[in-house]
């Protein structure tokens, strides 16, 4: 699942560092789930 939303944030993160912040924290609460 995360794979695909993988180039989304990495397209954004230069204009969009808060972006990436909320996207990080998803990221985490995934790696959870998966753990």
């Amino acid at each position: 699942m995360y794979v695909t939303t993988l180039p989304v944030p990495g397209m954004h993160f230069n204009c969009s560092p808060k972006l990436f912040g909320d996207w990080e924290a998803q990221l985490r609460r995934i790696m959870k789930l998966i753990a």
